[in-house]
């Protein structure tokens, strides 16, 4: 039977930062386009409402029980429940635009081993009245899977999962056109200086309109989030971390994205960069000049980054405005403004014809050594607070802004290139190292140099406060970034925001202007920023009741996380608003704003598996990020592994896969052998425990010998030598 999404009883557990704000402003941002979407809404970035809304959608549920369903069920509810994800999938048309209803996975909790659920997620093309959806309806972080890959599906709404591996991409979207991840959890799991980990947790390309909403991407050896040519949509209130070079990029022509009160930490390149390097054939039409167009970077936490917190690397109308930075920088710069880089990776006749075009770039391979430089053009850097504590300073300078550079005559790239044309830094309060810390731009080679009228020495010492006030936040070493009631962040001088001019863009391809209005209407909790003052993420303290944090974390009686405990808060004394409900996410970690000064709260921990916690409770009154709590009982949590035996492109079938317990209560599963692809599966590893995965073939040793796990993962390879 379809059900009215509307009627149903589907709760969307958001960041609670925002959730109080947005309750009654949620709505559409989509595109009146080939898709029958809402009518009224136009592609262009826009600031409201802030968060996507399915709508009154009509859907039609088709149920996933693994412990008890069968695929041979109705699927049309719980006690009619198919077995496998494969099955509900398969009950979803292929490549027919869905009319008259949509389909909604309704995923029970469990752990979903990939021999259950399509190798690509394809060609499920749904509507803005008829959508496709994938819920974990027992709660988010309860159904959960290791890799994940998508591919030209529309109106798709993923809420709640969590998907966590070891190697590859650990979810992967392309060729989208809608696509909402809401309340998910995408960990990449392994270390990170080894390479022992996913190269990206999150990565989207070729799409349009995407919300990611409410989400922790953490663990890549690359990027935690990486977006190539990404057109329209918003990023609001995720956290994204632990990643090797930025937690988040936008490049290869992303555009029209809002990305809005966000936390990025524990960053190796850097927190967030608009643009970086592309190869030309990856970019779409007609966004085939700057690396990144029209990005709203505003009201975000970006901080313990080894490089710059911020940086714009070939952007265009890039407005990046009341952020608040905390140790970012230690190995380089705070902030950085620099080309992309534009080579051809392979395909060169896409190439060619882009240029043709009139796109910038080349159609010579990438070696190296020939990329192009995409300039910036018009990146306004404003209210801003970087705070880098005593014993913690970026190490070269304060910024880097690279000079101008001359790319070859063939690129259509104008000729000098500039990292700084237009770029208006003011209004920001910097505290980074000594007195005397450089600006990075005393050398004549780099960029803001005297003939820059937007950008020059004397102007950014004169219209940014740097290194002679020390911002007064609240408690920011534990994670409260809120300026200091009536602290001196409130005096500073500020400027209002200016909008974009427009009209400079090139003629060929013609590209959509965007939106050049400027704003920050809100700020990280998603308070309404009624006035100017202060710089900084937040809009002050005395917006309202004065507020602190909670964090903790919560593990099995061996130190294991355990995700998808629902953390519930009551007021035990005051009258303070009490916070939503929040889950753990893959790494047990949890955490909540908004609990009001004068009251004391206690923190409730619960599932829906019976587990037993100790304490059952803690009560706090003030900031604290240790509420931990130890889960016993419960169903024993397993997850799967998985990997391949192959030299180069020959495949090894009957390789025997033995697997033993190096640490932990678990017991090993029997052994598998590789199938004729060359590929092996097993399920049931007991979560905490460690193991060693061992081929065996007679007349080969491998490469490596053995291999230890401690979670679900994909890429669990190894290579043969005839002995």
């Amino acid at each position: 039977m379809a059900i009215p999404i509307s009627n149903s009883r589907i709760i969307f557990r958001l960041a609670a930062e925002f959730r109080r704000s947005c309750l009654l402003t949620i709505a559409v941002l989509l595109a009146v386009g080939t898709l029958p979407l809402a009518p009224s809404v136009s592609r262009a970035q826009q600031y409201a409402p802030r968060l996507f809304e399915i709508g009154a959608a009509t859907v039609q549920d088709i149920w996933v029980d693994r412990a008890n369903g069968n695929d041979s069920n109705s699927g049309d509810s719980r006690a009619n429940a198919l077995r496998t994800v494969t099955a509900a999938w398969n009950r979803i048309p292929e490549g027919t635009r869905l009319t008259g209803t949509g389909y909604r996975i309704q995923l029970t909790a469990a752990t979903y081993p990939p021999e259950e659920y399509p190798v690509y997620w394809e060609s499920r093309l749904g509507s803005f009245q008829c959508p496709v959806i994938l819920n974990s309806v027992d709660g988010p972080g309860l159904a959960r899977f290791s890799n994940v890959n998508f591919f030209g599906c529309d109106n798709l709404y993923v809420i709640g999962l969590l998907m966590t591996s070891g190697g590859g991409d650990v979810a992967h979207f392309a060729e989208c056109d809608v696509l909402l991840l809401r309340d998910c959890t995408i960990l990449g799991t392994g270390d990170i200086p080894t390479f022992d980990v996913p190269q990206e947790s999150l990565k989207i390309n070729q799409a349009t309109s995407v919300y990611v909403e409410g989400c922790d991407i953490s663990g890549a050896w690359d990027n935690a989030v990486d977006c190539v040519a990404v057109q329209y949509g918003a990023f609001v209130g995720n956290r994204i971390h632990r990643s090797g070079d930025w937690c988040m990029y936008l490049k290869g022509g992303s555009a029209q994205i809002r990305v809005e009160a966000n936390e990025f930490y524990d960053g190796g390149t850097g927190g967030f960069t608009a643009g970086q390097g592309t190869g030309f054939e990856f970019m779409t039409d007609p966004f085939l000049h700057f690396e990144a167009y029209d990005i709203r970077f505003f009201s975000n936490l970006v901080h313990d980054t080894e490089g710059a917190g911020i940086g714009v690397n070939g952007g265009y109308n890039v407005l990046v405005a009341y952020n608040t930075l905390y140790r970012v920088g230690s190995r380089s710069h705070a902030l950085e403004f620099g080309f992309g880089l534009r080579g051809c990776d392979g395909d060169a006749d896409r190439c060619r014809d882009y240029l043709a075009r009139g796109g910038w770039g080349t159609a010579e391979r990438n070696d190296g050594t020939n990329e192009q430089p995409i300039p910036n053009r018009n990146v306004y850097v404003y209210g801003n607070v970087l705070y880098n504590p005593a014993g913690f300073r970026s190490e070269y300078s304060h910024f880097s802004i690279q000079g101008p550079r001359n790319p070859a005559a063939f690129s259509n790239i104008p000729s000098p290139a500039r990292a700084d044309d237009n770029l208006r830094i003011r209004g920001n309060v910097i505290w980074n190292g000594p007195a005397d810390l450089p600006l990075g731009i005393e050398d004549s080679t780099a960029g803001c140099q005297a003939s820059n009228p937007s950008c020059f020495a004397e102007q950014l010492r004169a219209d940014n406060s740097i290194n002679t006030v020390e911002p007064q936040l609240v408690a920011p070493a534990a994670g409260d970034f809120r300026p200091v009631v009536g602290g001196n962040l409130f005096a500073v001088p500020v400027f209002e925001l200016p909008d974009f001019a427009g009209g400079d863009l090139p003629a060929s391809p013609a590209t959509p202007a965007g939106n050049l209005t400027n704003d920050a209407p809100r700020d990280f909790t998603g308070a309404a920023r009624t006035a100017i003052a202060p710089p900084g993420a937040f809009a002050g303290s005395g917006n309202g009741p004065s507020t602190f944090a909670l964090s903790g974390r919560v593990t099995g009686p061996d130190g294991s996380a355990r995700p998808g405990i629902r953390m519930t808060f009551t007021a035990v004394t005051g009258s303070g608003s009490v916070p939503a409900t929040v889950t753990t996410d893959g790494g047990g970690s949890w955490s909540q704003t908004g609990f009001a000064d004068g009251t004391v709260y206690r923190i409730t921990p619960s599932d829906t598996a019976g587990s037993t916690f100790e304490p059952a409770s803690r009560d706090a009154s003030a900031a604290g990020s240790g509420i931990d709590f130890r889960a016993s009982g419960g169903p024993a949590e397993t997850y799967t592994v998985s990997g391949a035996v192959r030299k180069r492109s020959r495949v090894f079938a009957n390789v025997e896969l033995r697997f033993s317990v190096v640490a932990g209560p678990g017991t090993a599963p029997p052994a598998v052998l590789t199938g004729a692809d060359g590929r092996w599966s097993q399920s049931g590893f007991a979560a905490g425990t460690t193991y060693r995965v061992t081929p065996v073939l007679d007349g080969y040793r491998f490469k490596p010998a053995s291999r230890e796990v401690s979670g679900a993962s994909t890429g669990v390879n190894f290579k043969p030598k005839r002995t």
